[in-house]
């Protein structure tokens, strides 16, 4: 995910390089699982929930859903 936020500055895209890296270093996100090619050749993201994820918890996940790109679903354990 960083390499993902370093292309933001790499482009250009100062604000939203310096909003992540600030997000990243207060850990306000989350990495998904992990992420695979479905049959179309699309990158989708899996995260395995449990009843102990906060409201913060999903919201990190989303985040690092746009900021990688991909699509994800929640599977709960």
């Amino acid at each position: 995910m960083r390499e993902m936020i370093e292309n933001f500055r790499d482009q250009g895209e100062i604000d939203r390089y310096d909003e992540y890296m600030e997000m990243l270093r207060e850990q306000q996100l989350s990495a998904i699982d992990f992420t695979y090619i479905n049959m179309q050749g699309i990158e989708c993201g899996i995260e395995v929930t449990t009843n102990s994820y906060l409201d913060g918890d999903i919201e990190g996940k989303e985040l690092c859903s746009e900021i990688i790109n991909v699509s994800v679903s929640y599977v709960g354990a």
